[in-house]
């Protein structure tokens, strides 16, 4: 108050001044209030996407038009699928509660160790081979040794595979997939959904009580619980087709873009 009673005085001693500085006040003021209401209704924004677990810069999915599985919709499923996900926790760590039939030979560490270029974490079996009988998918454990998640369970290996789908990647496949094959066909976007379901369904089947209570706070649980294929919010994203591609390997009818992979440029020739 006794700020702006001193810029009237000084607008009734000097008229000409005392209106620049009296304009120029209420200009920053504007300005403050804007940015102040921008900031809040920003930060409101992410903390409503972030408690539906969602991408805040895609509100509707890959693109407002043509989608129609809306993230509404996947935070619905996601709800359900929690429920389901509480009741199925193994009681002992994931390789002898789930029954794994192989483990990792020091001979399959080696080669993944040359294939990886470094020590392979949390490794609980080899979970594919190639037809040359070299690691070609690992099954990791989804608790890192740290306590914190690891969602990506299923972890390419195979130099070969992987690069066959890198140079898929660089002809800017995923940009067409999220601009013009996702947003224009309601099949794929709702198998894709699907995909990421079961992969959460999956990975949690290798989570035991032992492994939940090393995670470091509950965020981490909801990695495991909420994200999909390769640890995304937003499952009409594609982000690394290496890892829809070794889920599609490991299931028994594939993936959507696993068959498109496989249709559009023979990727299984490289298995």
């Amino acid at each position: 108050m006794g700020s702006a009673i001193s810029r009237l005085r000084l607008s009734s001693a000097f008229p000409m001044h005392g209106h620049l500085i009296l304009c120029l006040s209420c200009l920053l003021l504007g300005i403050g209030v804007a940015a102040s209401r921008s900031h809040h209704y920003g930060g409101l924004r992410r903390l409503l996407f972030a408690n539906a677990r969602l991408d805040p810069k895609r509100g509707k999915g890959v693109s407002a038009g043509g989608l129609v599985v809306s993230q509404e919709e996947q935070v619905r499923l996601l709800d359900v699928l929690e429920e389901e996900l509480k009741g199925s926790i193994a009681e002992t760590d994931a390789s002898s509660a789930k029954g794994l039939l192989t483990g990792v030979t020091e001979e399959d560490r080696q080669i993944v160790r040359e294939q990886l270029g470094k020590e392979p974490q949390g490794l609980l079996a080899v979970a594919r081979r190639s037809s040359k009988g070299v690691p070609q998918i690992l099954l990791v454990d989804p608790v890192a040794p740290d306590g914190t998640p690891f969602p990506t369970f299923y972890w390419m290996s195979d130099p070969v595979l992987k690069s066959a789908i890198s140079e898929v990647e660089k002809v800017g496949t995923i940009k067409q997939l999220e601009e013009e094959e996702i947003p224009n066909s309601e099949e794929l976007q709702k198998t894709m959904m699907n995909d990421n379901l079961q992969y959460i369904r999956e990975r949690w089947k290798y989570v035991s009580k032992e492994s939940l209570g090393k995670l470091k706070n509950e965020k981490c649980e909801e990695t495991l619980t909420k994200r999909g294929i390769g640890g995304c919010v937003d499952f009409t994203r594609v982000r690394c087709l290496h890892m829809h591609y070794a889920f599609h390997l490991m299931t028994p009818t594939g993936t959507a873009l696993g068959r498109f992979l496989d249709e559009k440029f023979d990727m299984a020739s490289n298995t």
